[in-house]
């Protein structure tokens, strides 16, 4: 791979590093600026909706810059900001920053993404995008895992600095390495209107719908796997991290796949591993023994069961990502002229996915119980695949394989 194209990875690194730096020290930060661990924890809600909200009208406005110059500036000022958050005096002061965090990355990842499929050869544009994607992914296993440690060792304020740090190295990487790169794309807000165009609406709905199905389920990993296997503590963790690995590796084969004969196909399939990943956690869970009795007279966890569980969130996570590099790929050929707005669009259906799969998670514990936030995910991806077939039928006719 073009040590470009993973110089543009170092800069989603940087961004998904920034974006939840500093979930592992939320106690520490509710308690140093006297508010509750649940407001300290809206930090996070409100970068990921000033990104889902900014990143089509700041994409369509900064579409006709050029790209090595408009990475530059904003990796910068998200450094910026990063450095002043470590400094905030209050909690409001430090929401507005977060805030504004979120507006600057949104010209950072698809930018970068625009900028890597631009520079890749047409044979190999769907792993130039993997590759892009994966530095996000990256960030799940070892970014923000590390800024929690520097967090930890040095105070909360520090994993801003550490933050900082990223994306201040990707910004000289950027300048350094990167050559100028003039965008094809289409200034102005006019051009939001892609998003109306039916192949590239569909493939939009794709994305939304597979990520509210996988977050349905990923919200709730803890209590999932402490009523299946009686897991707690670094046993969660260790859940998460097969959800970081397999998301790793979906990506960098779902990249692979978009550059093959069949990525319609390919991509079906992983709806299918979704779908029975999404019912073997629900019979899992309804299928738990008396875990909570069994914990209070001391029985240890349970193993067969926690590594059926990893498997699953390994094979549900893996898919998903899979499928993400094929959905990228489809939207730059669909919107050749919009490439870093229909990218944009996408970034804001991720996050509007996970904030409704979430929700509609919720509110199936709250209805029915734990178990059926499976049963839920398994709904909306019978959806999404609906959705993808006809995403698929709209891209063939456009000429799009």
């Amino acid at each position: 791979m073009s040590p470009r194209i993973l110089i543009l990875a170092l800069s989603s690194f940087s961004v998904g590093t920034q974006a939840f730096v500093f979930v592992g020290l939320l106690d520490r930060i509710a308690a140093d600026l006297d508010v509750s661990v649940p407001a300290a924890g809206q930090l996070a809600t409100l970068y990921a909706l000033a990104f889902a909200i900014c990143a089509p009208v700041l994409g369509a406005l900064a579409a006709g810059l050029e790209r090595r110059r408009l990475l530059v500036g904003a990796l910068t000022l998200l450094t910026a900001l990063n450095l002043t958050a470590g400094f905030a005096p209050d909690y409001g002061t430090l929401a507005l920053i977060r805030v504004a965090c979120g507006a600057a990355a949104t010209l950072i990842v698809p930018v970068a993404a625009a900028a890597a499929a631009s520079l890749a050869p047409p044979e190999a544009r769907g792993r130039a995008l993997s590759v892009v994607i994966g530095g996000m992914t990256l960030a799940l296993v070892a970014g923000i895992p590390l800024g929690s440690v520097v967090g930890d060792l040095f105070g909360w304020r520090a994993c801003f600095a550490f933050a900082a740090s990223l994306s201040a190295a990707a910004a000289i990487a950027i300048r350094i390495v990167l050559p100028p790169a003039p965008s094809a794309d289409r200034p102005g807000l006019g051009t939001l209107s892609v998003a109306r165009e039916r192949p590239v609406a569909l493939h939009l709905a794709v994305t939304f719908a597979s990520l509210a199905a996988a977050f349905c389920v990923i919200t709730y990993v803890a209590p999932m796997v402490s009523l299946v296997a009686g897991l707690s503590g670094a046993g969660v963790g260790l859940m998460q991290a097969c959800s970081g690995v397999g998301a790793m590796a979906g990506v960098a084969l779902g990249g692979r796949a978009s550059d093959g004969p069949a990525p319609g196909r390919a991509a079906k399939t992983a709806f299918g591993v979704l779908l029975v990943t999404h019912a073997a956690q629900a019979a899992l869970m309804l299928t738990a023994p008396d875990i909570a009795s069994q914990a209070a007279s001391g029985a240890p966890p349970h193993p067969i069961r926690a590594v059926a569980m990893g498997a699953t969130l390994f094979a549900s996570t893996g898919s998903m990502f899979f499928i993400t590099p094929i959905l990228q790929r489809r939207l730059a050929a669909l919107a050749p002229r919009s490439q870093a707005v229909a990218i944009a669009l996408n970034g804001s259906m991720v996050f509007f996915g996970q904030a409704a799969g979430g929700a509609i998670g919720g509110a199936a514990i709250a209805l029915a119980g734990l178990p059926w936030i499976a049963a839920a995910g398994f709904v909306i991806t019978l959806a999404a695949l609906g959705l993808f077939a006809a995403a698929d039928r709209a891209a063939s006719r456009a000429g799009v394989p």
